[in-house]
Order: C-alpha cells, then structure tokens, then sequence
C-alpha cells in the first residue's frame, strides 16, 4: 500500500491486517517498496500509481519477449548467453551452443566492420543459420548490437542480441522443391541416341518408371495416372498409370468441365484440383479402389494444357496445398519430357522417311534392270523350256 492524499493508509492498514500482510509505503516510495519484494497486490492512488508506470512497463516488456514464438537472448561478447527467454531456454544444448558460436561470429563481423569505415554509424544485424547436430532442426538467427556501453573502447561490441526463428519446414519444403527439380532434370534429359536405341514404346516405359519412382520416392505419390489430350478430338489418352485398376484406365474421358470427371475439369480449365473427400465431390469419377481423396494439375507446355497428372489415395485429406505446389512443378518436366520424345520421335520418323526415298532412288536402276532381265528369261522359257 502506497501512502498518499488519496489513501488513509492507517485505516485500511488496520482494516485489512486482520486478513492480510499490509505493507504501507510511503508517498513516493512504490518503486522501493516493489523491487524489494512480491506483491500480490498494490493500493495506491492515481498519482502514486503513475509512478509506478516504469517498472510495471518493464515487466511487460519481459512478458511480451516471453510470449513471442521465437527464441530471443542476450549474449556477450564471448558469446556466452546472458539472459534468454522460455523459447530460446527450450532449445537443445547443442543448438545453444552453436548460438553462442553464432554470436561470436557476429561479434567479430561486427567489430570489423566498425574499423572499416562503419565507426559511429549503426550495424546493420547479421542473419546466420544453425542446424541441429542431427540436421533435423534448422534455425535461423539475425543477431544485431545491443547499445554500446559505458567506457567501452570505440568500435568494441560487448553485448549483443539475437532472434532465433524456427526455419524447418521452410527448409525441408525447399529442400524436397530442390529434390524436384533435380528429379525433373533427369526426367528430360531424353536424345537422339537414346531413341535411336529404343523404340517408342520401350522410350515410353522408361519415362514411366522414372516418374513413378520419383512420384514415389519424393512425393509419395503410390497411385497416379498421366492423360495427354488430343487436341483433335479433345480426349484424355491415358498413356501412363501406376497403382490402378484397369476400369480406371478405361474411362474415357475428354476436356470438359462437365460429366468428364475432375480430369476433365483440369484439363478444361487448367486449374489444379484438391479434392480432399472424394465421398462428398460430384465431379469425382471411380478410379482407385477404397479412394477417399485426389489431387490433379494440368500438365502445361507454354501456358498450353497437353493433359493432367492425377493422384488417388485411400486417405481423406491426404493431399495438402504443398503437395500441390510438388505436383505442379513436377508436372511442369513430366509435360517437357513428352513432348521431347514426341518430337525425337517426330524428327526419327521424318529421317527413316528422307533415308528410305534415297535408297529407293538409289535402287530404281538396277531393279529396273533385273525386272528387264526376268522379262528376258521369262520370254526365254516359253519358246525353250529346257
């Protein structure tokens, strides 16, 4: 309790002693009275408590550093951790320790930087990355300079601060976009030579096998199938599939928004489709057996749908808007590598044709010559059979 014009201190002391532990303070003395002890309550009047407004700002600037959802410190010079809230205290050992390393690091950079022209002017703060020792973790720290202070050589940082975010699930999202794309280098890497030693058929399947394995392995897409449309007749070819029942493969299916399946619709629309109960969507049409959800994209060629790329799975929601984003990017190669070997097959078939009409010129005179001698020999045998 704060005595004060406003506050009978005496009397509600007395009143009160009876139930609680009455503290009385005097005008002024409320900044005393609270960093000396705990409270579980404080009486004042208005102008006493004003007085208290700094301290009580202080806390809830510690309660705000506690409640965000980064790790936050504050760190010396060597790096050692002077104060750290719940989040920072909640890491690993060994992400603590590769903190404290960061801030080191920090320092120096810092104070380098202050000797190279940057005396006297704020420090930019320094973003570094940490990864837990398993590299199952990954954390991001932007560490910047506290105030300089009292009698510090210019240009020496003692203290600095860092905020730790948890960067894993952007990393891992990049890392497996990464893997996709390397994935997606392979898928068209197709050439002449190549084709020369399969032939369509053969070329096809092992495009197959790779998109499958790395549907697979990538993505853990188990159940899928790839259409490419004809754009004669606006029908979805099925030309590869994995994981489905033949009456799936079977469905005859065309660009259409209507009564042609979600297929259809993407290849329609060129709109990529999360369907995550198939039970409950009308444009769903039969395909895996036991299917609780999909996921389809289009395949495109220069903003130009060529077909879809669909994927079942007997899971409800199993397919998230990465997943999406995976299928879609993935979808971008699978569009490239068929459309390169239509075109490898394209130009093969153009040569067989140029090399075919060259030999056939090449071949009409001495072929005439021998039909000129059957003639001769045959004439021959009908007047001298022997």
């Amino acid at each position: 309790m704060v005595d004060g014009p406003l506050v009978p201190a005496a009397e509600l002391a007395r009143a009160l002693a009876t139930h609680f532990e009455v503290v009385v303070a005097p005008p002024g003395g409320g900044d005393d009275a609270l960093r000396s002890a705990e409270y579980q309550a404080i009486l004042a009047g208005t102008v006493e408590y004003l007085s208290l407004d700094r301290p009580l700002s202080e806390r809830e600037s510690n309660a705000v550093l506690e409640a965000i959802g980064e790790g936050v410190c504050l760190a010396s010079s060597e790096g050692r951790i002077l104060w750290a809230n719940e989040r920072f205290r909640a890491y690993d050992g060994q992400v603590v320790s590769r903190i404290e390393a960061v801030c080191r690091r920090a320092v120096q950079r810092f104070e380098e930087m202050a000797k190279t022209g940057n005396a006297g002017r704020p420090l930019p703060p320094g973003k570094f990355e940490v990864a837990s020792p398993d590299n199952a973790q990954f954390y991001e720290a932007v560490v910047s300079v506290v105030g300089a202070a009292a009698g510090a050589a210019p240009g020496k940082v003692v203290r600095v601060a860092a905020v730790v975010r948890d960067v894993t699930s952007t990393r891992r999202t990049q890392q497996k976009m990464d893997a996709i794309d390397r994935a997606g280098s392979e898928l068209v890497r197709l050439d002449a030579e190549s084709v020369r030693k399969l032939h369509v058929g053969e070329r096809l399947k092992l495009l197959e096998e790779k998109i499958v394995k790395f549907s697979h392995e990538l993505m853990h897409f188990d159940h899928l199938a790839i259409r490419l449309l004809d754009e004669r007749t606006g029908k979805l070819e099925l030309v590869m599939a994995s994981g489905l029942p033949p009456e799936a493969m079977e469905l005859e299916l065309y660009a259409s928004c209507e009564g042609n399946g979600i297929m259809g619709y993407v290849a329609a629309t060129g709109r990529s489709y999360l369907c995550p109960d198939v039970t409950k969507d009308k444009r769903y049409l039969t395909g895996l057996h036991g299917a609780r959800s999909s996921l389809t994209v289009p395949l495109r060629l220069h903003d130009k749908v060529i077909g879809v790329f669909n994927i079942e799975s007997q899971q409800v929601g199993a397919f998230t808007e990465d997943d999406r984003q995976f299928a879609e990017i993935f979808g971008r190669y699978v569009a490239i590598a068929l459309h390169m070997l239509n075109l490898l097959v394209v130009e093969r078939g153009e040569v067989n044709a140029t090399v075919t009409e060259r030999v056939e010129g090449e071949l009409n005179e001495p072929l005439d010559d021998i039909l000129k001698e059957a003639d001769w020999l045959k004439d021959l045998a009908s007047r001298d059979p022997e």
